[in-house]
């Protein structure tokens, strides 16, 4: 996929996987943030085990380049494919692990 701007991005969590996520190619931002910051945008859907939230700034930024890996336990908001200073193809793999 191609990166986007900031605001063009919704933040994700998971009830049920923890997301470990290996940039293969790119380089991408992903915004982190515990859920206790975000607002819940859209019904979670079980099927996808994907909740959607917005915020207003709050959070840091993961900068992730070729090789570098991200791990994120249930219910921690990240906010992946967010530009670094220009556009990029990022291709990676998401491994998701059931955590309960």
């Amino acid at each position: 996929y191609e990166t986007k701007n900031e605001n063009e991005v919704l933040w994700e969590a998971h009830k049920v996987f923890i997301d470990v996520q290996l940039v293969i190619k790119g380089n991408e931002i992903i915004g982190y943030s515990h859920e206790d910051n975000l607002n819940v945008c859209k019904e979670y859907e079980e099927g996808n085990d994907v909740l959607r939230f917005e915020a207003d700034g709050a959070g840091s930024s993961l900068y992730m380049n070729k090789g570098m890996y991200s791990v994120f336990y249930p219910m921690e908001g990240h906010k992946p494919g967010c530009l670094f200073k220009e556009s990029s193809f990022v291709k990676k793999a998401v491994i998701k692990i059931k955590a309960k």
